[in-house]
């Protein structure tokens, strides 16, 4: 507390000063200061979400924040998970820099784990169409889902509304169908998914 009398002591001019020498010392990157073992040690300490946030702080933080064994310790203590997924490679965002496949799994992981907390779900939506008939086949593209059933009819649906954007009803017992990228072709015509 002798520090507390010193500026007790000092006229304001001089604590200014004094804050005006020492403040700059409190905003120096310790972090970066430190060996890579012992900025991961340190850094070990903060939960996800921190270790998260102090990714943004810099691109060294960055780097250390990516580390695939500081999230190999955080999945194993904090959500349980003793494996990554296999994950695809992933393209390097700029060189020299990867993603830890332990993070993308813990983050995986926190979504799914959110998602049931939350229970924010959407209605299901009921396509109804082919009456008491059972639906055979059905195949989806972009925001399309064509059925068909053992009545021989075909549908085309909009996913995100759910309504019958076209029926086909083919002459001959049978139909062939093949959805492309750009074409639905039924025996009966070919259609432009354009204007579906």
């Amino acid at each position: 507390m002798a520090l507390d009398e010193l500026i007790d002591s000092c006229e304001p001019t001089h604590v200014k000063h004094m804050m005006q020498v020492i403040e700059p010392q409190f905003q120096r990157d310790f972090i970066s200061l430190l060996p890579k073992e012992l900025a991961l040690y340190v850094l070990s300490f903060l939960e996800p979400k921190d270790l998260l946030q102090a990714a943004q702080t810099c691109r060294y933080w960055r780097i250390l924040a990516e580390d695939n064994l500081l999230w190999r310790e955080k999945c194993r203590e904090e959500a349980g998970i003793d494996e990554p997924l296999a994950f695809k490679k992933r393209k390097v965002t700029k060189p020299g820099f990867t993603h830890s496949p332990w993070k993308c799994a813990y983050i995986r992981q926190h979504r799914i784990d959110t998602n049931w907390r939350r229970g924010d779900l959407r209605s299901p939506k009921v396509l109804k169409g082919h009456d008491d008939h059972v639906i055979t086949c059905l195949q989806f593209c972009g925001n399309r889902i064509v059925s068909g059933s053992d009545d021989n009819s075909l549908k085309v649906w909009s996913a995100v509304t759910g309504k019958v954007r076209l029926s086909l009803i083919p002459r001959s017992p049978t139909p062939i169908l093949k959805l492309g990228q750009t074409f639905l072709t039924t025996e009966c015509r070919k259609l432009p998914l354009s204007q579906l």
